[in-house]
């Protein structure tokens, strides 16, 4: 029993020394031009139909349009204890509309700064960094055209006839990926295996069967034979977009598998080196004591290691908003072509 316990503590350390395969979050956040006009997120990526792309922050602007002087304003945050202001530490952006009619002059301080005075004989200072909007047909903006031997300065209109998608980004641990459906892996003949949690709370999971734009399907059994799911042998749940608060794609792990072979191969060894030193007398037992244990920490500690370097993380996609478009992971389910017969 004693030996048993080690066993297991030993087993849980080195799991714990190694860790587990980690969790990489994702943020998706597409809007059509209705949601950009009423509610402009910080910074968007544009992607053109021949390619181009485009990125515009929205934080801190200032721009006129009709009449109108538009500005995106930093201003320390606060909060109210017992009456009183008291700073956060952090910052928030404020819009504000004043029309030209309410200004008596706009001085120029740099080329992105101008200090605005109104008839009323209040002084406003406003730092351009980019801005955008919507026209009409058009997305009208200042920013940066992203090219592969370095960014240039843009400013100007984006035919929306013209634009292929505009998305606010989509992040990895703070960093922006553009190939997020390529980090996750898949079986060639069957889907990806997911999580999705819905907005009441519960939780749905199985294999990545079929995408459409606006929805997936699931099967509640992993791996299931092309007949058992021509025969419905399983459950097959047809989930909708706006049903959907957060997808995760299971990674791989290998941390067991690794832990298993890599202390079974370490014992081998262990004992295969302690036969070979030919013990004998009192020390021929305590040589394979030691060559066992030697070969079990080793080896236990090698394959663990070996196997959470193999392993892929779980990728979390959060804040998916209304209307997405889901047929970006068409590659990670079983059929990502055409419809199969049985599920038309």
């Amino acid at each position: 029993m004693g030996k048993k316990i080690i066993t297991y503590l030993l087993l849980f350390s080195f799991l714990n020394y190694v860790g587990c395969s980690s969790t990489q979050y994702i943020t998706v956040n597409e809007y059509d031009t209705k949601r950009l006009e009423k509610h402009p997120p910080s910074e968007i990526y544009v992607t053109t139909n021949d390619s181009k792309k485009y990125h515009f922050i929205n934080d801190e602007y200032y721009y006129i349009r009709n009449d109108t002087l538009y500005s995106g304003i930093k201003i320390d945050a606060y909060r109210i204890e017992y009456g009183e202001k008291i700073k956060t530490g952090g910052v928030k952006t404020i819009q504000k509309k004043l029309p030209l009619s309410d200004i008596k002059s706009i001085e120029e301080s740099t080329p992105n700064e101008i200090t605005v005075t109104t008839i009323a004989g209040e002084e406003l200072q406003f730092e351009n960094k980019g801005y955008y909007y919507v026209k009409k047909d058009s997305l009208c903006g200042k920013g940066k055209l992203l090219l592969e031997n370095g960014d240039k300065n843009f400013e100007g209109e984006i035919a929306f006839s013209n634009i292929k998608s505009i998305h606010s980004g989509l992040m990895i641990d703070g960093e922006l990926a553009e190939e997020e459906i390529n980090i996750v892996e898949k079986d060639e003949n069957e889907g990806a295996e997911i999580i999705v949690l819905l907005k009441n709370g519960s939780e749905i999971y199985g294999e990545l069967l079929l995408v459409s734009q606006s929805d997936i399907i699931l099967s509640t059994q992993l791996s299931a034979a092309e007949e058992d799911l021509v025969n419905f042998k399983f459950p097959i749940t047809t989930i909708q977009q706006e049903q959907i608060e957060e997808l995760t794609f299971e990674g791989s792990s290998y941390i067991l598998a690794g832990l298993g072979l890599g202390t079974l191969t370490g014992i081998g060894a262990g004992l295969i080196v302690a036969a070979s030193s030919n013990p004998t007398g009192d020390f021929a037992g305590l040589a394979y004591v030691f060559g066992f244990a030697l070969g079990f920490l080793v080896g236990s500690i090698a394959g663990s290691i070996i196997g959470n370097a193999v392993s892929t993380d779980d990728i979390v996609f959060q804040n998916i908003p209304q209307g997405y478009d889901f047929s970006a992971f068409k590659p990670l389910s079983r059929y990502p072509g055409e419809v199969p017969d049985f599920m038309k």
